[in-house]
């Protein structure tokens, strides 16, 4: 029993020691963006997104009235109502992505609504993170036959509007815009939700085994 506890609290201190190496902004709808932030300015936050603990080349922005606090990788943790503006010298020569401003990175002139809509949620969905996690959470810990309902349940649910982040939200408005987005995040949520469940599905095995191996070894 306790090497099961040990290889759980393993499992979840890798998840979180992630974390601990970045800049979390958490939106007002309390999403969640994992960054390095480059610079907080009086209108908007610029930002790095971080894939396996590396930032991108790119710098994006959020606007700053979208934004509740940014917990600083040393868990130092900052309100918008008390920040105050820095800058980093490297955010002078990367390109920028904005998501208040239409006219950076406006590639919907050689781009129909269709594909620009496609590519935006490729950029920028990330509202997939609560159905991974729960799926991983019910099939690592329960068992994977259980963790077939919430996989199947979120897969099968389209995303919420409210979390199709997009650079340009007045797009959204279009109709082949918006289905065109919609039909790329669905499909990306049901790629990660199933993720998590095979995620999951590893670990409840590598539990299994590690009981089973104590079992036998005290017999």
């Amino acid at each position: 029993m306790k090497n099961i506890l040990i290889l759980i609290l393993l499992v979840f201190g890798l998840s979180t020691g992630t974390h601990a190496q970045e800049d979390i902004i958490i939106l007002k709808n309390y999403d969640e963006l994992v960054t390095k932030v480059i610079e907080v300015s009086d209108s908007v936050i610029s930002y790095k997104k971080m894939r396996r603990n590396r930032p991108s080349q790119i710098v994006y922005t959020v606007p700053k009235s979208s934004v509740l606090m940014i917990k600083y990788k040393g868990k130092h943790k900052v309100y918008m109502d008390d920040s105050k503006t820095f800058k980093a010298p490297e955010a002078q020569t990367v390109a920028t992505k904005s998501y208040d401003n239409p006219s950076v990175n406006n590639n919907t002139s050689t781009l129909s609504m269709s594909e620009q809509g496609r590519q935006d949620a490729i950029n920028y969905y990330e509202g997939y993170k609560g159905a991974k996690a729960g799926t991983l959470l019910v099939s690592g810990l329960a068992n994977p036959v259980l963790g077939l309902i919430p996989a199947i349940v979120c897969s099968k649910t389209p995303p919420k509007e409210e979390r199709l982040l997009t650079p340009r939200p007045e797009l959204l408005k279009n109709t082949t815009y918006y289905s065109a987005y919609l039909d790329e995040a669905s499909a990306i949520k049901r790629r990660k939700t199933w993720a998590g469940y095979g995620i999951g599905s590893v670990i409840y095995v590598a539990i299994v085994s590690i009981t089973a191996a104590i079992i036998m070894g005290a017999e």
